[in-house]
């Protein structure tokens, strides 16, 4: 049975990452994600209830990108070609990739929004390959080179149900200095069950199974809450 080991990205403060691996575990998604992973999620761990994760399919998102492609009309060969670019993601990623964002205080930030991921199995453990990008110049205006590459997610525990999930992040510093997928996925499997391999561990709880639209999630995610 496939295992749930949600998004958790909230694990990404905006400073950036410290422990980012410039590769992922496979150069290739195989692993066909279960699609009760998609939906609706919320932490334990915050304390502020309008918070919330979206998991999303790379259907939704490409229908998002229709409708508003649709609404501005657009139609110079330039943007034709960023029309093209959108439909074959969409079909390299329809089949095995998540999209996950984090929405902040029912939708009026969001840390990350709509990063792609995919699964890895390790043994028989399960990983999530999270893209990750931060830009240090863009804040600071400064010349910082972009740190690129993939955050590390395993997970800890899940239940019967599929509704709740405990995961926690890769932290080791050497994830940096590996060379290939093939480097990462050896490291991984050679430290995969030691604890100090981990840190920032989360719990989980579905909340809803919604997740077509970012926009809808902030009335799904607390329906009965008024503010």
């Amino acid at each position: 049975m496939q295992k749930l080991f949600l998004l958790v990205l909230v694990l990404v403060a905006a400073q950036g990452c410290k422990n980012y691996s410039k590769y992922p575990i496979d150069s290739l998604a195989s692993v066909k994600p279960d699609s009760r992973l998609l939906g609706i999620w919320k932490a334990v761990e915050d304390t502020n209830s309008y918070d919330f994760f979206v998991v999303q399919k790379a259907e939704d998102i490409f229908e998002d990108f229709k409708k508003k492609w649709a609404q501005y009309k657009l139609g110079s060969s330039q943007d034709k070609k960023i029309y093209d670019n959108a439909y074959n993601e969409y079909l390299t990623h329809k089949d095995h990739y998540l999209y996950l964002t984090r929405m902040v205080d029912s939708g009026r930030g969001d840390s990350y929004r709509q990063w792609g991921s995919f699964i890895s199995e390790v043994g028989n453990q399960q990983f999530l390959n999270i893209v990750y990008q931060y830009s240090p110049g863009f804040v600071s205006k400064q010349n910082v080179t972009d740190e690129r590459g993939y955050l590390l997610l395993r997970i800890i525990a899940a239940n019967k149900a599929f509704d709740t999930v405990s995961v926690a992040m890769v932290n080791d510093p050497a994830l940096k200095h590996l060379t290939s997928a093939e480097e990462v996925r050896r490291y991984v499997a050679k430290n995969q069950h030691a604890p100090a391999f981990y840190t920032d561990t989360l719990h989980l709880y579905k909340v809803s199974s919604y997740h077509s639209s970012l926009s809808q999630t902030i009335f799904e995610a607390n329906p009965k809450q008024k503010r």
